[in-house]
């Protein structure tokens, strides 16, 4: 089971109106050695009045802006950059003693909600309201018995969920357009909520409540969050088992097999879907070829014949995982063709029957 993690490394998940401010709140905190900031945006003209970034920040990567101030600030820290999005990594790249996010999309909370308790690590997550001028922080710490954010949803909140429109290719989102202030009031309440937990002052947290501070009345509220027997999320931590080999050195046979004598074993890369085939928006053409969909790369998003990046994959064209009754050419398939990488974990087995392996576990660091 991978059980080790730099006892002091966190993640901040978003860049922008909180995340912007955070990212220099946790790099000046002594107990922070590691820090992994991931935003898949670039800073933009609008983003001067509401963040905290300077004019030469324009058209910049947010996670690459954040990082090079924290680079500044302190040289000794290890800093990391992702642009792109949090769903898109290798789940065992996002291990941390602390994950904070500041997200503007419910799908992207409902992703971190499901990796922090799958990889058994605590979060805090933090969002603003520039209507009420309303702050609200919440912190879990997965483990038996303890709520999720799942937990106090209803079917509401589920039809809430961001879709993915086929004519873009993207979520549709919308800033808060919060004041700089309230991004920075609940940034700081985030690093303060992370220096205790880091510090393992576990009874003055905010774990397994929700805290909400309204700004215009002066008003807060703690609520406690309990857990639903009826929440749609598992809550299962994984045992994961490390995989010395990279993507490279294994094929999907290879993978398939780590399921033992089941007959039909199945193979899925947690947080990914395949591709098996392609369509220009403008043309119709279609491109058949099987790649995971959070790995496509500029040439498989590219028509030959409109030369422009309108190819997309319909979910009729698309699937969750690979079997044992696939085909031969795609069994002999190497991972890393299809887009794995170092850490990316694969559930191998059938039905409730699981096993979980980190790929390129050996390989780094």
């Amino acid at each position: 089971m991978i059980e080790s993690v730099a006892s002091q490394s966190l993640n901040i998940i978003g860049c922008g109106n909180i995340g912007s401010h955070l990212a220099s709140l946790v790099t000046r905190m002594h107990q922070v050695a590691t820090l992994h900031l991931i935003d898949s945006g670039v800073y933009e003209a609008k983003d001067l009045r509401h963040q905290d970034i300077l004019p030469g920040d324009v058209g910049k990567s947010k996670a690459q802006v954040q990082a090079d101030r924290a680079q500044r600030i302190r040289p000794e820290l290890a800093v990391e950059a992702s642009n792109c999005r949090v769903e898109d990594l290798p789940l065992g790249r996002l291990r941390a003693a602390v994950t904070l996010s500041c997200l503007d999309t419910r799908i992207s909370r409902q992703f971190c909600n499901e990796f922090v308790h799958h990889l058994g690590q605590p979060w805090i997550d933090a969002g603003v309201s520039a209507d009420g001028l309303l702050v609200r922080l919440n912190s879990f710490r997965p483990g038996p018995g303890t709520p999720c954010l799942e937990c106090s949803w209803d079917d509401h909140d589920y039809a809430l969920l961001e879709q993915k429109y086929v004519c873009t290719g993207e979520m549709r989102t919308f800033s808060t357009n919060a004041p700089s202030s309230l991004g920075s009031l609940a940034a700081s309440l985030q690093a303060i909520e992370a220096g205790k937990i880091l510090d393992g002052r576990w009874d003055e947290t905010l774990v397994g409540k929700e805290m909400l501070l309204d700004g215009r009345f002066h008003h807060q509220y703690v609520s406690k969050q309990t857990v639903n027997p009826l929440c749609r999320f598992d809550h299962q931590r994984w045992l994961i088992e490390p995989v010395s080999a990279p993507p490279q050195e294994i094929t999907v046979e290879d993978a398939l097999g780590w399921a033992g004598k089941l007959l039909t074993p199945e193979m899925r890369v947690v947080g990914q879907t395949f591709s098996l085939r392609r369509t220009c928006l403008g043309c119709g053409r279609h491109y058949p070829g099987l790649r995971l969909s959070g790995r496509l790369r500029a040439e498989d998003m590219t028509c030959r014949g409109c030369l422009e990046e309108r190819v997309l994959t319909a979910g009729s064209d698309s699937m969750d995982y690979l079997t044992g009754n696939s085909g031969r050419p795609i069994r002999r398939m190497r991972l890393s063709d299809l887009g794995v990488l170092p850490h990316d974990i694969l559930a191998v087995g059938q039905g409730d029957v699981r096993r979980y392996f980190e790929v390129g576990m050996l390989h780094e660091g």
